[in-house]
């Protein structure tokens, strides 16, 4: 009786070590472990009343604690076995049922003094002459067992579920927990069975809580972490040789195998391999460096990248090392392709364009005695061909030109590939010969899909004077120079010369002086008048002159042509239409609005501009008549995006515009589009009849033009006028009006009201 008092008492203190331990740790489980341990507490505690007890009362309150805490612990070892195994899938109404049961067998233990209807007591006398007051079941006792063992069952019946349904190697972790509990159980049921008066189970049940608190709370699977790292080693990607503190190799993974083709687990052989590869022994290797191999397998040349880190005890002791061996094959071959694209265009070979501006700069430095020549090629309507024939063919062109320009250039040049069809060679003067360059732009002659379509490339020729320019200005005026040929199908090559610099330099002192000019109001309206056979004005068309702030009057072709190539013609026209609004709302405002006048809408308007919204905006703004202000427009307006554009007009139409035909039978196919535009105004140019050497010819034509205009309807200009005879022979052909020098020059605004307006 005191050796099982002892032993109780110590484990008792060993409990509440594990409690006070569970009660400061942070894991999630802990709150589970701690209500157990605690509970476990109450069936040691009436235990422990029994022992000391002597009396009928003391042992009576003992047995009562004893079952009610026996009830309680082991409603909290349920719920710790659920979380535990992690299941959550009990059914509520199980827990639910489960809680009421213990509760009801609580109260009814709680009223066993009145009844006796679960146990009764009788003394008996130890050995130590000491009083113990023996249990005597009675029928209910056998009911609060069955209950205790039921829930005893459901707590095994969970943990034998994951024991089955989890990986071996966490087997551990509940077996310990499964074979404690069926050792309490069957201790405690040996106790019962054999009605042996002081019950020492009660040992069994202290031994459970502390085992449930070691494996929950502070207990490491060794085991399942060697396993699960023995595991993660061998399938990683890397090498590793693992060293003893002597430097002799005892375990290698299967990667480090399979890198060096090594079939048989030989660490031994691996570790000779890997010393001969570095050149020294693997121990030591420098922790802080990483040393990179080439290692030649025949078929290919294997990058492997070694690093050595050295592994201590707590006392800082060598234990050991391992050695780490990276395959930076094909990180190193991706790499080096980096390197290779940083400098090089990826479907020709040759320089980009930033290597090849780099390589020019380097060349004429170390060369500056020797005389060079900046070389550009560019291929003729080279987007058609890939919008026609596809982008595959359109890059075997390119390789084929680069593969061209490979060939003639000399050792002593630099060449690259600049943006999609242009290429950049610098190449010494004396190598250049114009004849080679211009046979070599004609082996690439035709798209190898269709032999009627020819491949035309342009050379531009910049002859090196000035090497303080960057070089990217330098290809630049090779590329002017091959805007100067650009049109033309015979000649292939052409030379910069600073003629092609002042038409550069005006065109960049136009386009940067337009927006001031427009602000200032440099750029004015002129008008022309349009009259009628009989010489009233019905109108005007409204032309452009530029006042120039440093340059002076500017005629329409200093400006206008340079406007249209770099599209701020659309800022012109915009300025204008509104400078015609303008005019037309001070006639209606003065009370003159029977003259009307002509704007010119040019192709680039259609790209940047929603034409039907702003002419609509403008006449809306000055409140006019839509049929005062015409709209000329040109063929080539329709040679793209036929469909937009004829909607457009046909919207302008039923708004009220009237549109004009500008420029007819300067075309290609001016019948067909008098057939197609919705035009309203014929515009027939004069210098018609002269581009011909047979005016007779020329007018029989004419005439069939004014004639073909009066069957359809539709009034026609003759601009360009410029003499009487002029004005007889199309008054007899039936022209309606006439514009032209003969009655008078483009002039400004005031000029023409004194001049035609206020006259009457």
């Amino acid at each position: 009786m005191i050796t099982y008092t002892i032993a109780l008492i110590v484990l008792t203190i060993i409990l509440l070590f594990c409690i006070a331990r569970t009660h400061a740790s942070t894991k999630p489980i802990a709150g589970c472990v701690l209500r157990l341990l605690i509970s476990a507490l109450l069936p040691v505690l009436g235990n422990a009343i029994l022992v000391v007890g002597q009396t009928r009362a003391l042992s009576m309150a003992g047995y009562i604690l004893y079952f009610i805490g026996t009830d309680v612990m082991l409603l909290f070892l349920l719920r710790y076995a659920q979380v535990y195994c992690s299941i959550e899938h009990i059914h509520l109404s199980v827990l639910v049922t489960s809680y009421v049961l213990v509760a009801i067998d609580m109260i009814l233990v709680l009223l066993n003094p009145l009844w006796y209807h679960v146990f009764k007591m009788h003394p008996i006398t130890l050995n130590d002459g000491s009083t113990y007051y023996q249990l005597d079941s009675m029928w209910y006792h056998y009911i609060h067992l069955s209950l205790n063992y039921v829930l005893v069952f459901a707590v095994v019946s969970i943990l034998v579920y994951k024991l089955v349904t989890c990986q071996r190697l966490y087997r551990e972790k509940y077996t310990v927990i499964l074979l404690t509990l069926g050792v309490v159980a069957i201790w405690e049921t040996y106790y019962i069975a054999a009605n042996i008066p002081i019950d020492m189970s009660m040992i069994g049940y202290v031994m459970c809580g502390i085992l449930i608190y070691y494996f929950s709370i502070e207990y490491v699977p060794y085991f399942l972490m060697d396993r699960m790292l023995s595991n993660i080693v061998s399938n990683l990607s890397d090498g590793l040789l693992f060293f003893d503190e002597g430097g002799n190799c005892i375990y290698a993974n299967d990667s480090a195998y399979r890198l060096f083709h090594i079939q048989d687990s030989d660490p031994e052989k691996l570790q000779h391999l890997v010393s001969d590869l570095l050149g020294e022994d693997p121990l030591p290797l420098d922790p802080s460096r990483i040393y990179t191999r080439t290692y030649d397998m025949g078929t290919q040349k294997l990058t492997l990248e070694f690093s050595q880190r050295n592994i201590f005890d707590r006392r800082n002791l060598l234990i050991g090392s391992f050695l780490n061996i990276q395959d930076r094959t094909d990180e190193e071959r991706r790499f080096a392709m980096e390197r290779y694209l940083a400098t090089h265009d990826k479907l020709t070979g040759l320089f980009n364009a930033d290597h090849f501006y780099q390589s020019v700069a380097r060349l004429l430095e170390e060369n500056p005695d020797r005389e060079y020549l900046m070389i550009g090629a560019d291929i003729k309507e080279f987007k058609l061909i890939n919008d026609i024939y596809g982008s595959r063919t359109g890059d075997a062109i390119l390789v084929k030109l680069a593969r061209t320009i490979d060939h003639y250039a000399t050792p002593e040049s630099v060449y690259g590939r600049i943006n999609n069809d242009k290429f950049g060679l610098l190449m010494p003067k004396d190598h250049f010969t114009e004849e080679l360059f211009v046979e070599g732009s004609k082996n690439v002659p035709y798209v190898e899909a269709d032999m009627n379509f020819p491949i035309v490339i342009h050379i531009g020729v910049y002859d090196i004077k000035d090497r303080t320019l960057a070089p990217i200005i330098m290809l630049d005026r090779a590329f002017l120079a091959i805007a100067s040929i650009k049109n033309d199908l015979e000649k292939r090559l052409a030379y910069y010369d600073d003629h092609l610099r002042d038409d550069i330099l005006w065109e960049q002192k136009i386009s940067g002086s337009l927006e001031e000019g427009l602000r200032k109001g440099d750029v004015v309206p002129f008008l022309q008048a349009q009259v009628d056979p009989s010489g009233k004005v019905r109108g005007a068309e409204i032309l452009v002159r530029w006042n120039h702030e440093t340059e002076g009057f500017l005629p329409p072709g200093r400006f206008i042509p340079i406007l249209e190539k770099n599209s701020m013609i659309v800022n012109m026209d915009r300025y204008i239409w509104e400078s015609a609004c303008q005019i037309l709302a001070k006639w209606k405002k003065e009370g003159k609005q029977d003259l009307y006048l002509s704007v010119n809408i040019s192709p680039k308007d259609f790209y940047f501009l929603n034409i039907y919204d702003t002419f609509v905006e403008l006449v809306e703004k000055y409140e006019l008549d839509p049929r005062l202000l015409r709209l000329e427009i040109t063929e080539t307006i329709v040679m793209s995006d036929i469909q937009n554009r004829l909607k457009t007009i046909e919207m302008l139409r039923d708004y009220g515009f009237i549109l004009e035909m500008d420029d007819f039978g300067s075309g290609y196919s001016s019948l067909s589009m008098l057939k197609n535009l919705p035009i309203d105004v014929l515009k027939i140019d004069m210098k018609f009849l002269y581009q011909t050497d047979d005016p007779m010819r020329g007018r029989t034509i004419l005439d069939l033009v004014i004639q073909l205009a009066k069957d359809l309807d539709m009034p026609v200009i003759a601009e360009g006028v410029e003499t009487k005879e002029q004005v007889d022979f199309l008054t007899e052909m039936g022209c309606d009006m006439f514009q032209g020098y003969y009655f008078a020059k483009p002039v400004s605004l005031r000029d023409f009201e004194q001049s035609f307006y206020f006259e009457g």
